[in-house]
C-alpha cells in the first residue's frame, strides 16, 4: 500500500534568512520556470521580492531585493507578472493606511526607481487583505477588504501603474465583516469573480462563504451577482479563501471550515454558485487543517492544494482525484520541519508539479518547496507500509510503531540501503531514521 505521509526526493530551500522574513508570501513563475516570490520583511518592515535563478531556489546567490522601505508597507502582498516578465504588486502600507501598487521596470526589481502609486487610502489602518490580476492590457484589478471599518472594495486600474489617481474604487460592502478571506480572478471577458467570507455572524457560528461575479469589467452598477456557497463555518477570523475558474468557467474554492477545522473544497455547477446544489467536500479533516490555503488546477482540472496542517504543524499538498475532490485524493507531508506551511501560495510548474512558497515561523524564514512529481511523493520510489505494532515484517525489527519503507527496488521487501521511517507517535507522520 502506498503512504502519502512520507516523501522522497522534494526540494525544500529557505533562500531568505535575513531577520523575520517570508510571512505571506505570494508566488508567479517566470517563463523559465524559475519562482518570483513576494513577501514581508518583517523585521524591517519592507517589501522584498526574491527572483530565483533556478527551478529550486538552491545555491544562496538568488536575487532578493526590498522594493519599498517606506515606513510600514509590504502586509498581505499579491503579485502577478507582465507580459514582459516585470513582477506587479499589490500591498499594504500600514504607516498612511495606503493600498499600494509596485510595477518594476525589470525582471528582479533592482535599481530603486520602480514605479509605486497609492490606490486606494481610506480605513486601512489596521491592515487588510488584497488579490491582484492583470487584465487583458496588463492593467491591474485588485480586490481588497480593509481591516479597519470593514470595506470591501474592486479597484480596475486605466493603466499599467495605477498612475493619475482616476482609477475605477467601486464599493462593494462599506462596512461589516464582509469581504474577508478574499481571492480574485478574471473571467473570459475580464469581469472580476472573488470568493470571500460574510463573517457578519460568526459569534453564532453563521459565517458564510460567498462568491461575487461582476457582470461587467469594474464591478459597477450595485447589479452583480452575489451568491452563497457555504454556510456555518464558524468563527473564521484570519482565514482565507483560494479561487480558480475550470475550463467552463465555474469557480473552485478552498476554504476552512471553522466549526470541525476542516479544509473544504467546492466545485460549483455554474458561473455564479447559483442554486445551492455546488459540490462541497471536506478532503482533509484530520486534525486542524485548512486555515490557510492556496488551490490551483492541474491540466486535467483537478484541484491541487497546498494547506497549514496546525495539528502536526506541517506543510500538506492534496491532489485531488477527480475534480470534485470526491474520490482518489492523496495528501502528503512534504515539509513538517521548524513549523513549516504558514499561508503557502502554489503555483504549478510545466510537468504540473508543485512550487510552494510558505513561511515557516521556529526560524522566522521564507521557505520554497518544489515537488519532484504532481502529487509530492518521491518520483522514483515508492513508500510501503509494513504493518503497526507486532505486525511489521519479519525483515524489520517489530517495533511498538508503525514502520514504512522507501522500496526504491519495487520488490515489497526491504533491502539494505532503502530509508526506513516510523511514525513514533501515531501520528500518522513518518520520521526518517
Amino acid at each position: 500500500d502506498t503512504d502519502g505521509e512520507c516523501t522522497g526526493n522534494e526540494s525544500s530551500t529557505s533562500p531568505d534568512t535575513t531577520g523575520n522574513v517570508g510571512q505571506n508570501p505570494s508566488i508567479v513563475l517566470d517563463s523559465s520556470g524559475f519562482p518570483v516570490v513576494s513577501y514581508e520583511d518583517t523585521t524591517n518592515n519592507d517589501l522584498r521580492v526574491m527572483h530565483c535563478n533556478d527551478v529550486n531556489c538552491s545555491g544562496g546567490d538568488e536575487s532578493i531585493e526590498t522594493v519599498d522601505s517606506t515606513d510600514l508597507v509590504g502586509e498581505r502582498s499579491s503579485i502577478a507578472l507582465d507580459a514582459s516578465g516585470f513582477p506587479v504588486i499589490a500591498y499594504y502600507k500600514r504607516s498612511g493606511d495606503v493600498m499600494r501598487l509596485l510595477h518594476c521596470n525589470d525582471a528582479n526589481c533592482a535599481g530603486g526607481n520602480e514605479s509605486i502609486e497609492d490606490l486606494d487610502s481610506a480605513g486601512a489602518a489596521n491592515g487588510g487583505q488584497i488579490s491582484l490580476a492583470l487584465d487583458a492590457d496588463g492593467f491591474p484589478v485588485v480586490a481588497l477588504y480593509q481591516f479597519n471599518g470593514g470595506a470591501f472594495k474592486i479597484v480596475h486600474c486605466n493603466d499599467a501603474n495605477c498612475s493619475g489617481g482616476n482609477e475605477s474604487v467601486q464599493t462593494i460592502s462599506a462596512s461589516g465583516a464582509i469581504g474577508r478571506g478574499l481571492s480574485l480572478v478574471l473571467d473570459s471577458s475580464g469581469f472580476p469573480v472573488v470568493s470571500f467570507y460574510d463573517e457578519t455572524g460568526r459569534s453564532g457560528d453563521g459565517s458564510l462563504l460567498k462568491l461575487l461575479h461582476c457582470n461587467d469589467a469594474n464591478c459597477a452598477g450595485g447589479n452583480e451577482s452575489t451568491e452563497t456557497v457555504g454556510s456555518s463555518l464558524g468563527a473564521l477570523f484570519s482565514a482565507n479563501t483560494s479561487l480558480k475558474l475550470d475550463s467552463s468557467g465555474f469557480p473552485v474554492i478552498s476554504y476552512w471550515e471553522a466549526t470541525n477545522n476542516d479544509l473544504k473544497v467546492a466545485h460549483c455547477n455554474d458561473a455564479n454558485c447559483a442554486g445551492e446544489n455546488e459540490s462541497i467536500v471536506s478532503p482533509d479533516t484530520e486534525g486542524s487543517v485548512g486555515r490557510s490555503s492556496s488551490l490551483v488546477l492541474d491540466s486535467s482540472g483537478f484541484p491541487v492544494v497546498a494547506y497549514r496542517d496546525a495539528t502536526n504543524a506541517s506543510l500538506k499538498v492534496l491532489h485531488c482525484g477527480d475534480a470534485n475532490c470526491s474520490s482518489g485524493n492523496t495528501a502528503t507531508s512534504p515539509d513538517t520541519a521548524e513549523n513549516p506551511g504558514n499561508n503557502p501560495s502554489l503555483v504549478l510548474d510545466s510537468s504540473g508539479f508543485p512550487v510552494v512558497a510558505h513561511y515557516e515561523s521556529t526560524n522566522d524564514d521564507l521557505k520554497v518547496l518544489h515537488c519532484s512529481d504532481a502529487s509530492c511523493l518521491s518520483s522514483d520510489a515508492r513508500t510501503v507500509v509494513l504493518g503497526s505494532d507486532s505486525s511489521a515484517a519479519t525483515s524489520l525489527v517489530s517495533s511498538t510503531s508503525r514502520i514504512t519503507f522507501v522500496d526504491t527496488n519495487a520488490d515489497d521487501d526491504w533491502d539494505s540501503g532503502e530509508d526506513i521511517y516510523f511514525d513514533t507517535d501515531d501520528s500518522n507522520l513518518y520520521n526518517a531514521d
